[in-house]
């Protein structure tokens, strides 16, 4: 399946989150902020669409790391004090559906290590 050429990259971490638009491999804009407190998934959800929005035009599809257990685009807290009340949160669909853009969400740490293999050390 070929990467479509706009995309945006979307970081949820528990101190800040950050937005990405990349064309042809390379970041063209970014936007960052501060991860709202307390971070439970409606706060989370509605900060990273009011991040992304800006950029979401641009873009093809969404691609989102987010510390925690990420399965099938559904999230669920490993660290309950940083993100209370993840539980089987479905963000993939929630940002896709609020950015009217495919989306796929995977753990941040993997995430990580696919962008090192990918691009190379960083």
């Amino acid at each position: 399946m070929p990467i479509p050429t706009s995309l945006l990259a979307l970081d949820i971490g528990g101190t800040s989150m950050r937005a990405a638009l990349m064309e042809g491999g390379r970041i063209t804009r970014r936007a960052e902020v501060r991860t709202p407190k307390p971070s439970t998934p409606d706060a989370v959800t509605t900060a990273a669409l009011e991040l992304a929005a800006p950029l979401a035009p641009e873009a093809a599809a969404i691609g989102v790391a987010c510390a925690g257990a990420v399965a099938g685009g559904r999230v669920t807290a490993t660290a309950v004090h940083t993100f209370p009340g993840w539980t089987d949160v479905p963000l993939a669909d929630q940002i896709g559906a609020g950015l009217k853009l495919p989306c796929a969400a995977l753990n941040d740490a993997r995430a990580a290590a696919w962008g090192e293999y990918v691009g190379g050390a960083g």
